[in-house]
């Protein structure tokens, strides 16, 4: 977010409620009551919307949600950023993947979930 949103505001750790971090090539969220994805919070303006929208490719690629977030012990409604539905789980690529490790880190966000979404995506066997 640092270099795609110059100027935006970390608030740090913050946790989307009742969904899952799943893989479709890229990061995503799917609804799944009772779930929890750990994430950073940021406060942007019209301008980085329109960059990230543009580097997301909303609304073909990625559809906006205003979704509940826990927040220091309150939940706030934030807007996220969900794949269209049509998208399959599959794996990142290594330098994607090694970006989210790094972004993660950065944050002190616990990495499970990234490694709890590795380990359902399917894996192709070739004789």
């Amino acid at each position: 977010m640092t270099w795609r949103c110059p100027g935006a505001i970390s608030f740090g750790h913050a946790r989307l409620l009742d969904h899952e971090f799943r893989f479709s090539h890229h990061a995503d969220v799917v609804a799944q009551p009772g779930e929890s994805v750990d994430g950073v919070l940021w406060l942007i303006d019209e301008d980085h919307l329109e960059d990230l929208d543009a580097l997301e490719g909303y609304p073909s690629y990625y559809d906006r949600a205003i979704l509940p977030v826990a927040y220091q012990g309150n939940v706030i409604m934030a807007e996220c950023y969900r794949m269209q539905s049509d998208n399959i789980d599959c794996g990142p690529g290594k330098g994607y993947l090694d970006m989210i490790f790094e972004g993660y880190q950065e944050y002190d966000i616990p990495n499970n979930q990234i490694w709890t979404a590795l380990a359902k995506i399917p894996t192709l066997i070739v004789n």
